[in-house]
């Protein structure tokens, strides 16, 4: 079994397990991305001065920022998107009562390119985490000191049962794609978009 497989299962188990669906899970897991985050900031504006010549300002405003925003923005409506939503029943069930639940989708694979390789990577983290999902992230290989610290920071911060880092090239990709997922988000060119679908 490959370690991509070995992960693979992990999450699923995990997944299966029921704990990523509790309020109070995706409420921490939240906090913990944010706290993580917060802590490294200088080192990811750090890498993103390395990779993509960005000053402080610019990294901030353009990409660490709008990440604390989201996470801000969710963690306070959270709890009333989740409750459920009376819906219309049709008349044939009378006198039942219908409600719609929102549920998580499973195993998230997200994929970022190197232009905002920070910022288009953990807006979709945020939204997977806040729905409940266990999250794969693969990075651009064509930002690597964004991509390595984005993995040393949250493979720090999370086990890789609920959120896992996968750095590499081209065949490091195809071997992510191929991982059976119950939804990929994927921003980038035409050109890659071939390789997810």
């Amino acid at each position: 079994m490959s370690a991509m497989q070995s992960l693979l299962e992990q999450q699923d188990q995990f997944f299966n397990s029921g704990a990523t669906r509790a309020l109070e899970y995706r409420l921490a897991a939240l906090a913990r991305l944010k706290a993580a985050l917060q802590a490294h900031e200088a080192g990811f504006i750090d890498a993103l001065k390395t990779d993509l010549g960005k000053g402080a300002v610019e990294a901030y405003g353009t990409e660490i920022a709008l990440v604390y925003d989201e996470i801000d923005f969710i963690r306070a409506r959270l709890g009333g998107w989740l409750r459920p939503r009376r819906v219309p029943t049709p008349l044939l069930h009378f006198p039942a009562v219908s409600h719609r639940t929102l549920e998580p989708l499973g195993r998230v694979l997200i994929m970022a390119p190197w232009n905002y390789p920070y910022q288009l990577l953990l807006l979709p983290l945020v939204g997977a985490l806040a729905a409940g999902n266990t999250v794969v992230l693969k990075p651009s290989e064509l930002a690597p000191a964004t991509a390595a610290r984005v993995e040393a920071v949250l493979g720090g911060a999370f086990a890789p049962e609920q959120l896992a880092v996968v750095n590499g090239g081209v065949e490091k990709a195809q071997a992510v794609v191929n991982g059976g997922w119950d939804s990929i988000f994927f921003t980038g060119g035409t050109a890659v978009v071939e390789l997810v679908m």
